[in-house]
């Protein structure tokens, strides 16, 4: 210590500042640079500097996860979303943090879009028809003698049905969860009504064959 103190005094106080400038400019370079960067202007109030980049881009960030997450915001999908969870917890997969979050959000979305294009390949326009019925009485329903009526009219204009009965026509509908039966009553389920929805969002056809 006396050595380093006899050979400082040697130098002089002039020195000594230059060398510790220095030191501190190399060492604190980087955040000397982003300071610099933000200057905005030098008055007699002070300094001025722009906001931190980093720290704008904290928001954003956050923004675009809950943007994404928001993506398909609907109860089917969320049943969609619980079922994928369920699946990857069981095999020991990590679920956690907001990657995955949005990837499972995603994955949803895109099995339940994949299906309503599937659905839309196949259903019949008078399918679609009596489920705009159902959608208008949604939480009364209809009596399974209206279906069987509208089916015989169905029937009816549609040759290509006349060896088909009632319940064979409303198996694609049973069968893909875009309707429900309580009782004697038929009911649009809600993945019926968002497949409405959907084909109005989208611009699909409803003019379809049978």
């Amino acid at each position: 210590m006396d050595e380093i103190a006899n050979i400082l005094s040697k130098i002089g106080w002039p020195h000594i500042a230059l060398i510790f400038g220095i030191i501190f400019i190399v060492m604190f370079k980087k955040p000397i640079a982003n300071f610099l960067n933000r200057v905005d202007s030098v008055g007699k109030d002070g300094v001025k500097t722009n906001a931190n980049p980093e720290a704008q881009n904290e928001d954003p960030a956050k923004a675009n996860v809950e943007e994404l997450l928001a993506i398909g915001n609907s109860e089917v999908i969320a049943e969609i979303e619980s079922a994928i969870v369920a699946e990857l917890t069981e095999k020991g997969l990590d679920i956690t943090g907001d990657t995955n979050k949005v990837l499972i959000k995603h994955l949803a979305t895109t099995q339940l879009l994949l299906e309503y294009e599937q659905i839309h390949n196949s259903i019949f326009g008078s399918q679609i028809r009596l489920l705009k019925v159902l959608n208008e009485v949604a939480g009364q329903g209809k009596h399974e003698d209206y279906l069987l009526g509208y089916f015989l009219g169905v029937q009816e204009h549609e040759g290509v049905l006349k060896e088909w009965n009632v319940n064979e026509y409303l198996h694609f509908l049973n069968e893909r969860f875009l309707v429900t039966k309580i009782d004697a009553q038929y009911h649009i389920s809600k993945k019926g009504v968002e497949y409405l929805i959907w084909i109005t969002r989208v611009g699909k056809s409803e003019d379809r064959a049978l």
